[in-house]
């Protein structure tokens, strides 16, 4: 079975295609960062944005893209640090959001995303997706603050209107701490 950062994954590489505009509101080490340029960009196309309240994530990410990506394919990545919170500022209309919530893994676990921040920027998110976009938002219960972040998510989310939007959630019911996924689609 796939986890569900591979199932994330998945779903986006069967989404997206070449030349997508697409943003990692919470890029990190870039690792997501880096399957969703590998699906969008190429020389000539695509653009992503790769956001971060942390100077580290932010050159992590750097980091992963000068070992993987062609330096021409770099030139369409652009980095911005601050927080998820202010991404209606950003001047695209992405097919795909991603979110990946919790704590900078090998980093500083007191410095997490929390719902006063997210739920905002879901929100603003929401408003600014391309034609059929897609929010994808990996939640990650297994700390308190995670916990937390995950039942104002999942309230928030489950109070869309049915009409306006397809909200789709994977948990593993047998392990209530394990990360899970959810999806958001505007019809």
């Amino acid at each position: 079975m796939l986890s569900h950062i591979q199932l994330a994954h998945f779903l986006w590489r069967s989404y997206l295609r070449r030349g997508d505009y697409v943003i990692d509101a919470t890029c990190g080490n870039g690792r997501d960062a880096k399957v969703l340029a590998e699906c969008v960009l190429s020389k000539t196309q695509g653009r992503l944005i790769c956001m971060d309240i942390q100077h580290t994530a932010i050159e992590n990410t750097r980091k992963l893209f000068r070992l993987y990506l062609d330096r021409e394919i770099q030139k369409r990545i652009i980095y911005k640090m601050h927080s998820h919170e202010h991404i209606d500022t950003l001047p695209i209309h992405p097919r795909l959001i991603v979110y990946n919530l919790g704590y900078l893994p090998k980093g500083d676990k007191s410095i997490t995303t929390a719902a006063k921040t997210t739920l905002p920027s879901l929100h603003k998110g929401l408003s600014m997706l391309a034609p059929l976009g897609v929010l994808s938002v990996m939640c990650y219960p297994g700390h308190d603050a995670g916990y937390h972040e995950q039942q104002s998510v999942l309230c928030w989310a489950q109070n869309l209107n049915k009409k306006d939007y397809r909200v789709v959630h994977h948990a593993t019911l047998n392990s209530p701490l394990a990360p899970s996924l959810l999806i958001i689609q505007p019809q």
